[in-house]
């Protein structure tokens, strides 16, 4: 179950250092404030949990950054029951795109929150070698002209051949798409591996439109669903 936490009031100043104008006031941006902030900027939301348990972000640091005005924390129904959600204001943004070159941000929508956090969730149980190489949907489709969105995939990441197959082992969520496809690849070799979060409404020709476009235009070999 995903936890409420009341929402402040944020405030922000637009230099270098950050600080609120009220308690729990931010000078400096640590290591985790910064690895969430990446982390909304590829994947667009998370909840005050996933905060905490991926990013090391507890609640009193994300009121911090809210007041800050790096992050907003809104109340939303997700399943069916009444959440708070994490997402990047427009200076956060601002602030990812100098500081750390974030140009495209991926969308997210009220009514698909659920679907989005699944995202977070496949995204933050990924090692952190290869979060890196997450390329989400609004940048596949920035690459690919010809690609629409209703046929593409949420997201792809790319990472070892050998690094995919212990994943495979602990999570059969993970599944090769053609094995004709892997035939002879060495276990160093790079591969590309499709990330989807199925909707509930999704068809089943749906699913194949999506996946067919990973494999023949993206060059994925594999995929993990959510």
């Amino acid at each position: 179950m995903l936890t409420l936490f009341p929402l402040q009031d944020w405030a922000s100043n637009e230099r270098g250092i950050v600080m609120s104008i009220r308690n729990g006031k931010i000078k400096v941006l640590t290591k985790s404030d910064k690895e969430l902030l990446m982390g909304l900027s590829r994947l667009g939301v998370c909840t005050p949990d996933q905060g905490y348990q991926y990013f090391k972000v507890n609640h009193d640091r994300l009121e911090g950054l809210q007041k800050s005005n790096f992050v907003k924390m809104e109340k939303m129904v997700v399943n069916g029951q009444l959440n708070q959600i994490v997402h990047l204001t427009k200076f956060g943004q601002n602030y990812m795109h100098r500081n750390s070159g974030v140009n495209t941000f991926p969308g997210w929508q009220t009514n698909h929150v659920l679907h989005d956090l699944r995202l977070t969730r496949s995204y933050c149980e990924l090692p952190t070698n290869i979060q890196k190489n997450w390329k989400h949907e609004n940048e596949i489709l920035k690459e690919h002209k010809n690609i629409e969105r209703g046929s593409c995939v949420d997201a792809i990441v790319t990472m070892r051949y050998r690094e995919f197959l212990e994943l495979a082992e602990k999570d059969d969520r993970f599944e090769i798409l053609d094995s004709r496809a892997v035939n002879g690849l060495g276990l160093n070799d790079e591969i590309s591996v499709a990330i989807e979060s199925i909707g509930e409404r999704y068809t089943f020709e749906k699913i194949e439109i999506k996946i067919n476009t990973a494999m023949t235009t993206l060059g994925c070999v594999a995929v993990k669903t959510c």
